[in-house]
């Protein structure tokens, strides 16, 4: 297949499989980056859940470590836990810490938790008792980790989640 004329111009089956190749090109291209934008942002969204719920896990299951720290720094805790220590019962000088608005960045940056952060501890009803961080929009899309906890005085809902 000769590419030139004698006059100089490329035959018309060359360009037609050049138009082609363009084509199937730009399909597969946008395609594949399609998928790999979504299987990205599903991994992200999979990892902030599982973040979440081992959260929700340590502050519903352990005191803590240290078991006090709740009157020491954040900065020497190496994990945040809601329970009194040998009890199945939260303790509520620990709830308090842990909802202190000024605790949000430390808590938020010792998880490395990418999007906006938010706490909310609610009653069975559901009527919120106490929250912390920006409250999600409601167009928002929100991954969130749900436990109960109990204390002397009733059983409480402890949500956690990010946002974007």
């Amino acid at each position: 297949m000769k590419l030139l004329t004698k006059k100089g111009y490329l035959q018309i089956d060359f360009l037609f499989v050049l138009l082609c190749f363009f084509v199937i090109f730009s399909f597969v291209y946008t395609t594949y980056s399609q998928r790999y934008d979504a299987q990205v942002s599903h991994l992200e969204t999979r990892e902030q859940q599982e973040i979440l719920h081992q959260l929700c896990n340590i502050l519903s299951t352990t005191p803590g470590v240290p078991s006090n720290w709740n009157a020491t720094s954040l900065a020497s805790t190496s994990a945040i836990g809601l329970l009194e220590e040998n009890t199945s019962n939260v303790d509520s000088t620990k709830i308090n810490t842990f909802f202190n608005e000024s605790n949000f960045l430390e808590i938020y940056n010792h998880y490395n938790l990418t999007s906006l952060f938010y706490g909310k501890l609610s009653n069975t009803s559901g009527s919120v008792m106490m929250s912390f961080g920006e409250q999600p929009p409601t167009n928002s899309v929100i991954i969130s980790s749900k436990c109960f906890i109990k204390n002397t005085s009733g059983l409480y809902q402890l949500e956690l989640g990010v946002w974007e």
